[in-house]
């Protein structure tokens, strides 16, 4: 499609994480062969000894190379063993979706945070879908409580949880509820989010509906086109 329509669809590249050597072979692949625009990652990866999530120091590599690139690096959901998510339905009769799949998100972006991954790799574009999961409305608790930590913590991440919270991107689908819309955008800037749909779990309706409810025209641009062009600007 890319090849056919050239400028209206671009690429990104999946990775065979965990495994790091892989990784790094597919990444020279799709950046110098297929001219991929980004990256595709999940939230966590399921392994014999268990799940292993993104800031797992196995795969400080790949985001070093990611880094390198000036990456685009865009989260979606895991899948760890027959489950979508690394701790499945956690409360009997709540479907996963209700709120597994967002604290599952949540749980990636601190596996990122708390492990240096975040502030090691200042030019990697991180998006996260869900709009983040729970992490606009968690960002304040963890902002405060990681001032206990001490040295250690302060050495990993340096200039601070909002710091790194606030300069990655929070892409809104299935989060365009008020409620949602209001915490992710009370807490990072406009720049900061990007349009994005769960279609066909979620209609794109539905998804639209919420951001034009929320937003004035010229914070809608910011979220539909403007910021996402400026992560690709080739589509620009």
């Amino acid at each position: 499609m890319g090849r056919d329509h050239p400028g209206r669809f671009g690429l990104f590249a999946a990775l065979p994480m965990p495994d790091p050597n892989a990784a790094l072979r597919e990444i020279e692949y799709a950046y110098d062969t297929l001219k991929a625009d980004g990256i595709g990652l999940m939230t966590s990866y399921a392994t014999p000894n268990g799940v292993t999530w993104p800031g797992d120091a196995a795969l400080a590599p790949v985001f070093a190379e990611l880094n390198r690139r000036k990456a685009v690096v865009f989260f979606h959901l895991g899948r760890g063993g027959s489950q979508q998510l690394c701790c499945g339905n956690v409360v009997p009769g709540v479907p996963d979706v209700m709120a597994e799949t967002p604290h599952e998100m949540t749980r990636a972006i601190m596996s990122l945070l708390f492990n240096g991954t975040l502030s090691r790799n200042p030019d990697i574009k991180f998006i996260f879908t869900n709009a983040g999961g729970t992490t606009a409305t968690l960002a304040g608790r963890v902002a405060v409580t990681s001032k206990r930590l001490g040295a250690e913590f302060d050495k990993l991440v340096p200039n601070g949880v909002d710091y790194e919270l606030k300069k990655v991107f929070y892409e809104v689908s299935n989060g365009t509820s008020p409620s949602s819309l209001a915490a992710l955008a009370a807490y990072v800037p406009m720049s900061q989010i990007v349009f994005g749909t769960d279609f066909p779990f979620v209609s794109i309706e539905s998804t639209a509906g919420g951001i034009d409810d929320f937003w004035a025209e010229p914070q809608r641009d910011l979220v539909y086109r403007t910021n996402a062009a400026k992560l690709i600007p080739r589509l620009a």
